[in-house]
């Protein structure tokens, strides 16, 4: 998370959801990296005084967000 708001933002930047990663193929890859960057960062984004230790700017908390809640809804 080095980028700015203004760099970079990943709600508007390119969809990477689309991606795929040949050798894991038919394997969860994407839904496994979605629940691991919640448990990482939940800390962190539950505590606003630990968003700038973890450089989590605008664009990283919206984008956290939403990650949080499409994996709430998931469960």
């Amino acid at each position: 998370m080095r980028t700015t708001e203004s760099q970079y933002d990943p709600l508007t930047g390119p969809n990477f959801s689309a991606g795929s990663i040949t050798e894991l193929a038919h394997d969860r890859w994407r839904e496994l990296t979605e629940v691991a960057i919640c448990h990482v960062y939940k800390e962190a984004y539950e505590n606003p005084v630990l968003h700038e230790q973890a450089k989590l700017g605008p664009e990283n908390l919206r984008w956290l967000k939403i990650m949080f809640e499409v994996n709430n809804k998931t469960k």
